[in-house]
């Protein structure tokens, strides 16, 4: 149960110790002072499943990673890789009946690859980083790795009509066809995909505008998951952004909607977790950024804690208390 699974679930060891030790006001105070200061740009792409609304914000994340990097990406290092080694670990009969075959995750891989090349982003960088978002979601999926159900569908191959499972075709042109279908038709891809370059324009100018919350700003560390993630068995974080000589562990949200109190405890729970030696970076604070304003909200990780979790006094006492409860 990674960590946000355990903040869905009130009977979780990370819950029980927020419960016991939160104070209310102070979580108020630090929600109001994370929200986005600009208005929040409202997408005119109405996608048609929770699950495309979720590869957004997960393409977005690589993206807003790709550019940041002078458009480049460490595949290796992605969450999208360890999905391909998670998939071809299992037993053959297990991928079959998850509908999640390590033909897929390759092709998937491959496709992640080809025009995350260098280049500016455009449509075709869009749907290589919407290849890698699905292998993510594979791989973060609290029911097992399981690729959308429309995988599984019957489709017009060669003039027959055929499964993901068929013997007819080789599978890696099936995995093909279906994600272009998937892309094309599931997510409308050109209105998919020219939502994703909007936010990545609103990106470009926050970047670029003296004096904006989010100039001047340097990313450091890319997508890890921190060293203690295996005592909740699972938490990894966007990136760490620099600015004015600190470190701030930055959540990228995609959301519409406002900062739900969620999304803070979930910064709560990387910063109790992160240990300066094991991790070998320094966290000063704790941040979100608003890829669908530009906003880019952070305070420090001291006063996050003496705020929400008051009664534990210190970071240290704070991280030592949490890491007891969890074992």
């Amino acid at each position: 149960m990674s960590l946000t699974s355990q903040l869905r679930d009130k009977s979780s060891p990370v819950r029980s110790f927020l419960a016991k030790y939160e104070d209310k006001q102070g979580v108020n105070e630090c929600l109001a002072e994370l929200q986005s200061t600009k208005p929040i740009k409202k997408p005119a792409y109405k996608p048609t499943s929770r699950s495309a609304w979720g590869l957004i914000g997960t393409a977005t994340d690589y993206l807003i990673r790709y550019v940041a990097n002078n458009n480049r990406l460490d595949f290796d290092q992605t969450i999208a890789s360890q999905a391909r080694s998670y998939i071809e670990s299992m037993p053959r009969i297990r991928q079959y009946a998850h509908n999640t075959t390590i033909e897929t995750a390759n092709v998937l891989y491959e496709i992640g690859r080809a025009h995350l090349d260098g280049r500016n982003p455009d449509e075709a960088a869009i749907y290589s980083a919407t290849a890698l978002a699905l292998l993510d979601n594979v791989y973060r999926s609290r029911s097992g790795p399981k690729f959308p159900a429309y995988f599984a569908e019957p489709i017009a191959y060669d003039g027959r009509l055929v499964s993901f499972l068929s013997d007819y075709g080789s599978p890696e042109k099936l995995a093909m066809l279906k994600f272009y279908n998937y892309f094309c038709g599931e997510l409308s891809g050109k209105e998919y995909a020219q939502d994703i370059l909007e936010i990545l324009n609103i990106f470009a100018s926050a970047r670029n505008s003296f004096g904006d919350e989010f100039s001047e700003t340097t990313f450091t560390t890319f997508n890890l998951a921190l060293d203690n993630a295996h005592l909740v068995y699972g938490a990894d974080i966007d990136c760490v952004i620099t600015k004015n000589n600190l470190n701030i562990l930055t959540d990228i949200k995609t959301t519409v909607d406002p900062l739900p109190v969620s999304a803070l405890r979930q910064l709560i729970g990387y910063a109790l977790l992160h240990d300066d030696k094991k991790d070998k970076y320094r966290v000063d604070e704790v941040g979100v950024y608003y890829s669908r304003s530009g906003s880019f909200r952070h305070i420090p990780t001291s006063t996050l804690i003496q705020r929400c979790l008051p009664s534990l006094k210190t970071v240290k006492a704070t991280k030592k208390a949490f890491i007891q409860e969890i074992q």
